[in-house]
């Protein structure tokens, strides 16, 4: 895709108007389909700019945390919990990478285990932003807890099997 850009920025001053249509149609779908292709994820994707505000967040974000997400928009305001938003301005103003961290949220209609992966958005060796992913794991985590539950039955079964 940068190649083709590349390129057509290069040749688009000798474009006669019908060229240039059609280059910006090209440009428009390839867009629209990289926009699909986020918005088609089951992880929330937000991508902050360097001010640390939404340039673009999918709607699997909305479905996470149930609440109106929109572009423009501060991490702050999308995530109301405190250790999270501390976890996530600590990992971005130290330019650091964090995969897998899990977090629990408690909230009045249900609680959530999510996961946090934060990478930074890189271009050009410079970096120009930052991609947070966030999961909802808490089927998987309820599953994980169920399963360690069943195991410490099973030890003291036998525990109590062997006594």
């Amino acid at each position: 895709m940068n190649n083709f850009i590349n390129r057509a920025v290069k040749k688009s001053s000798k474009m006669n108007e019908v060229q240039l249509r059609s280059l910006v149609q090209n440009i428009f779908e390839e867009y629209s389909l990289l926009d699909s292709m986020i918005d088609s994820l089951n992880d929330g994707v937000v991508i902050l700019d360097a001010n640390n505000k939404g340039i673009k967040v999918n709607k699997a974000l909305f479905l996470i945390f149930n609440a109106n997400v929109s572009e423009n928009i501060s991490i702050g305001e999308i995530i109301d919990d405190e250790e999270i938003n501390n976890f996530i301005n600590f990992t971005i103003l130290n330019q650091e990478k964090c995969s897998g961290k899990e977090f629990f949220i408690q909230r009045k209609d249900q609680n959530q285990y999510i996961s946090l992966s934060i990478l930074p958005l890189v271009s050009n060796k410079k970096i120009h932003g930052t991609i947070i992913i966030i999961s909802n794991i808490t089927e998987k985590k309820i599953n994980e807890i169920k399963r360690q539950r069943l195991e410490s039955l099973a030890r003291l079964t036998t525990a109590a099997a062997s006594i």
